[in-house]
């Protein structure tokens, strides 16, 4: 009867659920399998017995349960949670080995929580591990239920398993994303590495942008390094380019050896994990024109032909020292005139600045040009570069005069100064008895050097030259609507002039003439025209010739006229005389 009563208080508590669980030990272990995200496998530590004692500190393992799973990343992330909010208080403990053989590797407890996770690291992909769960307490889990999970860690969380990214002109992104990441290396520039993932590219520029985008809270750090993982790395570039998130990032490492692998990792500058941690990164080369050598042609001519420009891929000019911000590109053109502009139209968020060279970009560069006061950001702007020689190659390079601009593009163009826009280039107006015109365009001259202004400012003034067929000549001008003519004539060659006269009628857009007296009929004469005010007018063309005097304009050409009963009329016109004698009568001849 004994022996029954007993019987019936086994199968009673089997029946009721008692009897330990099937994997009390480790050789009934539940398989749980890795994923990117948590698979359950429902687990108790009701009835559980103790396989093997705790580590110090962790508690009482009187009812420990066994898991195994296969590693799908050298890092794991093991999740045990219970199925009621309070009651249980989860212990982590994960062996390698068999178990017939078990060596601990790390342990976990958030003390009193009901969740526990604990990230284990280095593991052998492929590889079998067992971990057990049991409640902290000596007594019995008031709420024994639980769910365990195994995830696995991202595969770039070490340099090993770095991932590729492949330089290109354009960025052809890689995602990245730190959520499960870990500290491969203390950070050694910013911030805290808590949580790197690694990438890896084959340099195909001495310097290389490496980019980052990320989601609205991470605020990335970049840090480049040369070496080979699992040896000596060492860094070359370590930059937190932002100071707040969801802005995209660039950063440029520089000195790099072409065909060579490079290793950088990217983590978020807090330490403490933003609720997104995700990105996309790539690697993008230098423009073409980043350097000297790589200068960007423009054909200089009458007209402007762009060429386009972009600073967000470029990086400081090694070929010179100095300049502005963090980046420049080159052009070069050839000279068709001593005089060219050069003409820049800038994007709204860019303040150009820009420098001119003669020389050679193997050799000496020598500035003769740099601008930046005359520009303004998001509009056009030109500047003129004066004696140049004809037939030249020149380079110039743009910038941006803050180090962070919020826009990188611009145009470019060169255009050609007028030929006769200095005395050596001077236009041949043919004087006649009638105005043969000759067209002028003060719009794109720059100032002669060496000549004394007569009258106004001389900062547009254009050339002409003339034979003097009579010892008097009349020099008209027929300006546009607001241009104000000054007439100064010379004598003497270009390397040596001397004034004959300067008038300035101050005459808007009317037909103007000075009379040049004294000349030696057979010699050359020198003339420039410019608009007395130094505000340039909205247009500036004109109009010019050189008129001889009538032939009677003195006493040795006298018309004849003949006397008769009647009149016979001789045509006369004072517009192109010039006085021969002073009025002894009246008014003024």
């Amino acid at each position: 009867m004994k022996f029954r009563l007993l019987l019936f208080i086994f199968f009673s508590f089997s029946f009721l659920g008692f009897s330990a669980p099937v994997n009390d030990d480790c050789g009934g272990a539940l398989t749980v399998t890795p994923g990117t995200s948590c698979i359950n496998v429902g687990g108790t530590v009701a009835a559980a017995t103790q396989s093997r004692a705790a580590i110090t500190g962790y508690g009482t393992a009187n009812d420990d349960v066994w898991f195994s799973f296969v590693a799908g990343a050298s890092t794991q992330f093991i999740n045990a949670t219970g199925t009621s909010a309070t009651g249980f208080n989860p212990v982590i403990e994960i062996f390698s080995g068999s178990c017939a053989s078990l060596t601990s590797i790390i342990a976990s407890n958030s003390v009193s929580t009901n969740t526990e996770n604990l990230t284990v690291n280095n593991l052998v992909i492929g590889q079998t591990y067992y971990y057990r769960v049991y409640d902290f307490g000596s007594g019995t889990a008031t709420n024994p239920g639980f769910n365990t999970c195994v995830t696995n860690g991202v595969s770039n969380d070490d340099c090993i398993g770095a991932l590729t990214v492949t330089p290109g002109s354009t960025c052809t992104s890689v995602a990245g994303d730190g959520t499960l990441a870990t500290q491969s290396l203390a950070a050694t520039c910013s911030g805290t590495a808590n949580d790197d993932v690694w990438f890896k590219f084959t340099a195909s520029a001495s310097n290389q942008f490496i980019k980052v985008t990320p989601s609205a809270s991470y605020n990335p750090v970049i840090q480049v390094f040369s070496g080979v993982c699992g040896g000596t790395l060492t860094s070359v570039k370590c930059d937190n380019p932002t100071s707040g998130g969801g802005v995209a990032t660039s950063t440029l490492a520089s000195g790099l050896n072409s065909g060579q692998t490079y290793y950088y990792r990217v983590f978020d500058n807090s330490g403490t994990n933003p609720a997104t941690m995700t990105f996309t990164t790539c690697v993008v080369n230098p423009v073409s024109n980043d350097e000297c050598a790589g200068a960007t042609s423009v054909t200089a001519g009458s007209t402007c032909t762009s060429a386009n420009g972009d600073l967000s891929n470029a990086s400081l000019s090694q070929a010179v020292s100095g300049g502005f911000g963090t980046s420049d590109v080159w052009y070069k053109f050839v000279a068709n005139t001593t005089t060219e502009f050069i003409s820049i139209t800038s994007s709204s968020g860019m303040d150009p600045v820009l420098q001119v060279f003669s020389g050679t970009c193997a050799g000496i560069l020598t500035s003769i040009k740099s601008d930046f006061t005359t520009f303004s950001a998001g509009s056009t702007n030109k500047i003129s570069v004066t004696g140049l020689t004809v037939g030249q190659t020149y380079f110039y390079r743009i910038s941006d005069y803050f180090s962070a601009p919020s826009t990188y593009t611009f145009t470019t163009c060169v255009t050609d100064g007028v030929v006769n826009d200095d005395c050596i280039g001077a236009y041949s107006v043919t004087p006649g008895n009638t105005c043969t015109s000759v067209t002028g365009d003060g719009s794109i001259a720059t100032t002669s050097t060496g000549i004394t202004s007569c009258s106004g400012t001389s900062n547009d003034d254009v050339w002409f030259k003339f034979t003097a067929s009579a010892t008097s000549e009349f020099v008209n001008v027929t300006a546009s609507a607001n241009y104000t003519a000054v007439i100064q004539v010379f004598s003497g060659t270009c390397a040596g002039l001397t004034e004959v006269i300067c008038d300035s009628p101050l005459d808007k857009g009317l037909i103007t003439s000075t009379i040049a007296s004294g000349l030696t009929i057979g010699n050359t004469y020198y003339y420039r025209v410019y608009d007395y005010y130094s505000t340039n007018p909205s247009t500036m063309t004109f109009t010019t010739c050189v008129v001889n005097p009538v032939a009677n304009d003195e006493c040795t050409g006298a018309y004849s006229v003949t006397p008769g009963a009647t009149c016979t009329s001789v045509s006369g016109d004072g517009t192109l005389a010039t006085q021969s004698l002073s009025a002894t009568c009246t008014g003024t001849a």
